[in-house]
């Protein structure tokens, strides 16, 4: 048997990749033959930076940036995914991070 697994992250509890690993986990545990296809899925919401970094196999970075207004930010304020593309590199700002939403 395959099962596909593409959960949104879980509000306040699990996110997508966490929960993918837990279910594998258990279904595997309670029958070895179950395959798995772990597809995580993120709205743009809680989780989305996290959904992208496991997918293109980045790095997180903290760091400053100039941001809305012409505020200079530093720290931890920003959080970035990045990835070798095709393309040369791409880079995600999660801006809820940075402006302290989270």
């Amino acid at each position: 048997m395959r099962i596909l697994l593409a959960p949104n992250a879980f509000k306040e509890s699990l996110s997508a990749l966490e929960f993918n690993r837990l279910f594998s986990e258990v279904a595997r545990a309670e029958r070895p033959e179950i395959e798995t296809l772990s597809i995580p899925l993120a709205d743009g919401g809680d989780g989305t930076l996290e959904v992208i970094h496991h997918l293109w196999q980045g790095t997180i970075e903290n760091g400053g940036f100039q941001g809305s207004f012409e505020a200079s930010h530093s720290g931890a304020d920003r959080i970035f995914g990045r990835s070798q593309d095709r393309s040369g590199g791409t880079a995600i700002h999660q801006r809820s991070r940075a402006a302290c939403t989270e």
